[in-house]
């Protein structure tokens, strides 16, 4: 990825902080930009691992529906969520 197109991707996330509705645009140009399928981040709420953020690009809305009412409780990337910070380690959030 060149400078130019690394410099628009941080651009789209800060623009995203201030305006959630462009989040999805953000993760689509992450996705291009190293030739993925698509992408989902997750924002879990301590310590009942509630999701407060689901976004998906490149899969259907089923699949974000799906996840949050089947999956989220699963999702192993949830385990330092469930760890207090001190807890947490490298092998642990890779």
């Amino acid at each position: 990825m060149d400078d130019a197109a690394y410099d628009q991707i941080v651009g789209l996330i800060y623009d995203s902080a201030l305006d959630p509705l462009r989040l999805k645009h953000a993760l689509a140009r992450i996705v291009e930009a190293v030739n993925a399928t698509g992408a989902h981040l997750v924002g879990l709420k301590a310590p009942d691992l509630e999701v407060v953020l689901s976004a998906i690009t490149g899969f259907s809305a089923l699949g974000e529906i799906d996840y949050n009412e089947r999956y989220a409780r699963l999702d192993p990337r949830a385990r330092p969520a469930r760890t207090r910070a001190s807890e947490v380690s490298v092998r642990s959030i890779r």
